[in-house]
């Protein structure tokens, strides 16, 4: 999972800070919102791979953390059009007709190291996330975490949005940028891993920044689980 750590975006610094006037202009359809979020299909496969790519030619040169986010870029691709429990499980952040991130949402706790009475919380897991580096400027993570908290709070049912990384500069991020104060870590085959938590949390200024279905969205089953484990 990556969240990309970048300078502020030109929009505001967190969505429910957006300016009145703005938020009054999307919501009569003056200014159109500057993103996309939908579904992935089979088809977006060769802009999701080239997003994937970019983000992992800027990695650091940890060979574990690479592998990691390898195994996710697998998870992605397999799952692209596929759905959990009813629920699209890759969701693409798009600007007009050029995907710029990712993200890969599955039901439960799917990360080691949780205690075992809490891995039978209701919860959704960000098992994959990949944004494209070259529009780092605009901070495309924070949307779509933001967009994954809203999502998740629209659904309802649901305690938590959870996560995983072994990166300290992710765990910042989320920390500082994103709000995350439910953090905690383990160790896991020998290195620390730092387990991530947030209660889902309804965005009512989100469409100033994103266009997007409800959580609603029915779409024809196929099962991610055994789907979304392989390119």
């Amino acid at each position: 999972m990556s969240f990309p750590a970048s300078p502020s975006p030109p929009h505001a610094e967190r969505a429910s800070d957006a300016p009145s006037g703005v938020v009054a202009a999307s919501a009569a359809g003056a200014v159109p919102p500057p993103y996309q979020v939908r579904p992935a299909e089979q088809g977006d496969r060769a802009q999701v791979e080239d997003v994937m790519f970019r983000r992992l030619i800027h990695l650091p040169g940890d060979v574990y953390f690479r592998d990691r986010l390898q195994s996710a870029r697998d998870l992605v691709i397999g799952a692209l059009g596929c759905e959990d429990e009813g629920r699209p499980v890759v969701w693409l952040l798009a600007d007009g007709p050029e995907i710029i991130g990712c993200t890969a949402l599955l039901t439960g706790t799917l990360v080691p190291g949780w205690p075992e009475e809490q891995q039978t919380d209701s919860a959704l897991t960000v098992s994959a996330l990949f944004t494209d580096p070259t529009y780092r400027c605009d901070r495309p993570g924070r949307f779509l975490i933001w967009w994954a908290l809203d999502y998740a709070a629209r659904l309802g049912g649901i305690q938590w949005l959870r996560a995983a990384t072994r990166s300290e500069r992710i765990m910042r991020f989320t920390r500082d940028e994103i709000g995350c104060r439910d953090i905690r870590t383990v160790v896991h085959h020998g290195r620390h891993l730092q387990l991530l938590q947030q209660p889902p949390r309804l965005m009512p200024s989100l469409p100033v920044f994103i266009a997007g279905p409800s959580a609603a969205h029915p779409r024809p089953h196929s099962d991610a689980r055994a789907e979304g484990q392989g390119a």
